[in-house]
């Protein structure tokens, strides 16, 4: 019902942080909700990250490839029946492929960011193309790639490498799991874990580590100290993560007690200390 009389102007009234800091029964009440929040959040982040506890494959050790320092991933050290890698993402860095050319692979490198290979070796073939969620007339999806070199034997041909800058995210986030399933390994960086903060990051995340929890185990885990760390929930996690991911139909797995980094890992900056991730389990 419209009341006549004068209207106090907008200025007049509380805010809403006035009257809950004036009326104990509503700042109590705020109070629940924000805690109550804030515990959903927290174990909302703990399940993200529970998707990547380390695991020991079964028969296997590790070895690192590439460089020394940035650029260098630990792989189980395991080749039988590889044939071919992608190099996804190079810009100056192609110690990785070389270092897996010389097994004897074929490695395909694409970054749409270098206009042509930055090193000359015979098993390195090196196209301008983008990785995006769909192929296009410049661009190449994991399907794409599947489709043009996967040899359909009972257990993959290929390794994958991926560094592309956060944008991993949405292509796992839109590849099959039956495609995902035809690499032997999965070794790269994983972007913006900042974004654990937002829910729609969270949701992401959640999505694309779940679904290649289903095909792959994690077998190690490493802090890429160029970036820094962030403070969410009161969980201190670094930005960047360098994650191996081996095949739950090629391997088997048990417990670790590894603690990284470990003998096999290095600083990304070595003007900088490595950042200690402990036994990883959450």
């Amino acid at each position: 019902m419209r009341r006549s009389g004068f209207v106090l102007p907008a200025s007049s009234y509380p805010s809403s942080d006035d009257l809950i800091r004036h009326n104990p029964i509503l700042r109590e009440a705020f109070q629940e909700i924000s805690d109550e929040l804030a515990a959903e959040t927290r174990e909302e982040i703990k399940n993200v990250l529970r998707l990547l506890r380390p695991h020991a494959a079964t028969g296997f050790s590790k070895a690192r490839f590439g460089s020394p320092h940035d650029g260098g991933y630990v792989l189980l050290e395991d080749f039988q029946g590889i044939d071919t890698a992608f190099s996804l993402g190079v810009e100056q860095n192609a110690a990785w492929d070389v270092d897996v050319a010389e097994r004897g692979l074929t490695v395909y490198q694409f970054d749409h960011t270098v206009d042509a290979p930055i090193t000359d070796h015979a098993r390195l073939v090196f196209a301008r193309k983008r990785i995006s969620p769909e192929a296009g007339a410049e661009s190449e999806s994991l399907s794409s790639l599947i489709r043009q070199h996967d040899r359909r034997n009972t257990n993959p041909n290929i390794l994958l490498k991926i560094d592309i800058e956060n944008d991993e995210w949405a292509v796992f986030d839109r590849t099959p799991p039956e495609i995902l399933s035809r690499f032997s390994q999965i070794v790269g960086e994983f972007h913006y874990f900042e974004g654990l903060s937002d829910i729609r990051c969270r949701r992401l995340f959640t999505r694309v580590l779940t679904k290649l929890a289903d095909v792959f185990a994690v077998v190690h885990v490493h802090a890429n100290n160029c970036a820094a760390s962030s403070n969410v929930a009161a969980f201190v996690f670094p930005n960047v993560l360098e994650i191996t991911f081996a095949n739950r139909g090629i391997y088997s797995f048990s417990e670790t007690d590894e603690i990284f980094p470990g003998p096999l890992d290095a600083p990304n900056d070595p003007s900088r200390p490595d950042l200690h991730l402990g036994s990883f389990r959450f």
